[in-house]
């Protein structure tokens, strides 16, 4: 992935894992996935260890009922292929439609948000360094993140 890459995603505090979804073959999915995360862990655990969110795009390229199935199905295999590494979340889009991008920045705003609340996180890349809530900071980093 490069090291340089890599250092750039220590101050994230989750990390999206855009895939294409468009080939519909599961298991290839999830062994792309369990490779990245493989580099992931070998540059450093802390990295692999991060909030991971994979999102399937390409899903206008599917039935819709295809698009459900997948995301079922990937999540059973996952599980199997990454143990206890799985992402935390799983979302479909299409980045051409937009389908599902609206939801995915507003549960990714509101985690972050929640996040600040929280204090979790090693408070790279977020917040203000005031230890006060940080909305339109948190809005930022969403937004840049599924930019």
């Amino acid at each position: 992935l490069g090291i340089q890459f890599l250092r750039h995603l220590m101050r994230n505090r989750i990390l999206l894992h855009l895939v294409d979804a468009s080939s519909c073959d599961v298991r290839e999915l999830a062994r792309m996935v369990g490779d990245i995360v493989g580099e992931l862990r070998a540059f450093d655990r802390n990295l692999a260890d991060k909030e991971r969110w994979l999102v399937l795009n390409k899903i206008d390229l599917m039935e819709s009922d295809t698009a459900k199935n997948l995301t079922c199905e990937l999540t059973r295999e996952l599980a199997s292929e990454l143990a206890d590494e799985n992402p935390h979340a799983i979302y479909a889009v299409s980045a051409a439609t937009g389908h599902g991008c609206g939801e995915l920045v507003d549960a990714l705003i509101n985690r972050l948000a929640e996040l600040n609340r929280d204090g979790d996180g090693d408070g790279n890349g977020s917040g203000n360094g005031d230890g006060h809530d940080d909305g339109h900071r948190a809005s930022a980093n969403a937004v840049e993140a599924v930019a």
